[in-house]
């Protein structure tokens, strides 16, 4: 652990003394405290006096398994586990936020659940959780060796779905950073076993935008085509080259010809 928190340490740099103030670590004593099923009346108990005596502003459950009532395979159990989570871990603030962090089915088979309708499909008995949940996102696998994983919205009660993006692991600061360069898209066509789809300058040609770096313009192209962020900076350029965009060398900018 202490190996763990040293580069995050560095990585919080002037920011670590509110983290350490915050920072509260239960060590495991008795066989007890790795059970924390919450059919257990005791351990029900010992959450809600640990969130009623931190009053955080928010509560994060990992794994939900280790936490289900009964079969979490059966609507009746995960919705028990459901409400008995929501019941301990808002005790004192009605508003706190709770994340839930559970399984979903493996290889490439659950891949496939991860982008478009299947989304919603992601998560185990995802169907009690699609209607408790406020918000959902998929994370899978980006490269077999998970240095990169990669994200999607299954669900948003609050605002607009986002598009898939990837994370690359940064081994020396021990998290993970957006990684703008990857293949989204790619990897979707290679697990779902869809045609490649060719995104040209006729997709962007009456795309409307008033003068813009290249960082956002392309996020604007993914956003709108639905091409990987790398394939959106190939499209910057060849609408230059194209004459249907130009570049302000002073600025830095892109705007129509």
């Amino acid at each position: 652990m202490q190996d763990d928190l040293e580069p995050l340490k560095k990585y919080a740099g002037d920011d670590w003394p509110l983290v350490e103030k915050n920072l509260l670590i239960h060590t495991l004593e008795t066989d007890r405290d790795i059970i924390l099923h919450l059919s257990d009346p005791k351990n029900a108990r010992d959450l809600e006096n640990a969130i009623r005596q931190r009053n955080p502003i928010g509560v994060a459950l990992d794994p939900l398994n280790e936490l289900g009532i009964g079969d979490l395979s059966k609507d009746v159990d995960m919705a028990a586990t459901c409400r008995e989570i929501g019941r301990i871990s808002r005790t004192g603030n009605p508003d706190r936020a709770i994340i839930i962090a559970t399984d979903a089915l493996t290889g490439v088979a659950g891949m496939k659940k991860a982008f478009g309708f299947e989304a919603a499909g992601f998560g185990r008995n995802s169907k009690v959780l699609q209607f408790w949940s406020r918000a959902s996102i998929n994370v899978i696998p980006g490269t077999e060796d998970y240095t990169v994983l990669v994200l999607t919205c299954a669900k948003n009660n609050n605002g607009q779905m986002f598009s898939p993006f990837a994370v690359r692991f940064n081994p020396e600061r021990l998290i993970y950073e957006v990684d703008q360069n990857f293949d989204v898209e790619a990897l979707r066509r290679e697990i779902t076993g869809a045609k490649p789809v060719r995104f040209t300058l006729d997709m962007i040609r009456d795309l409307k935008f008033k003068e813009m770096e290249i960082k956002p313009l392309a996020k604007l192209i993914s956003d709108q085509t639905g091409c990987g962020r790398s394939r959106a900076y190939e499209l910057v350029r060849e609408a230059c080259k194209a004459k249907i965009w130009k570049f302000n060398k002073l600025t830095q900018t892109y705007a129509k010809a």
